[in-house]
């Protein structure tokens, strides 16, 4: 939208430099004028005009041009407002993805931990049941027993892991 700003200032410029521009007088008569001269179609009416009316037919120009000018500096600024809105917006997609990615992270996280401690007390129970159903061998203790600590360990460790994610 910079070249409507930038065609409605090189309107302006062809108008003192002598391009022809329409001119709808209040009156409802159109005119079209040239530096100086005015024009009815092809027909150059400039000596049939009083002072008073070529005055006003530049009058109501000049205002059109400048009203031109000011919608296009409007326009323009409100591109620039919504780029930065545009820009502002990526930022927001960006946090908002940041904060879902992390939300499934930590659910992740939160399934490891469920898993691994569903794990431990399912072995914690076996051992249980056979210490108390006498058929434990000390082979089969010392493996559960194993077993049980590698899972405390990971327990841990995913507690650990789930605890610093929800810190942040």
């Amino acid at each position: 939208m910079k070249n409507i700003f930038k065609i409605l200032s090189l309107a302006l410029i062809m108008v003192s430099c002598g391009s022809k521009q329409n001119v709808i007088t209040n009156s409802g008569e159109v005119y079209s004028v040239k530096g100086n001269s005015f024009y009815q179609g092809d027909t150059e009416v400039t000596s049939q005009l009083s002072d008073s009316q070529k005055q006003n037919i530049k009058s109501v120009l000049d205002n059109r041009l400048e009203a031109e000018k000011e919608r296009a500096e409007r326009i323009e600024e409100l591109e620039k407002r919504m780029n930065a809105l545009k820009d502002q917006l990526k930022e927001l997609e960006k946090t908002k993805d940041n904060i879902e990615n992390k939300e499934r992270e930590i659910s992740r996280a939160r399934e490891d931990y469920i898993k691994t401690r569903l794990n431990l007390l399912a072995k914690e129970n076996e051992l249980d049941k056979l210490e108390n159903g006498g058929s434990l061998t000390l082979e089969k203790r010392k493996e559960l027993e194993a077993e049980i600590m590698k899972l405390k360990k990971r327990a841990d460790e995913d507690k650990r892991k789930l605890d610093s994610l929800n810190r942040l």
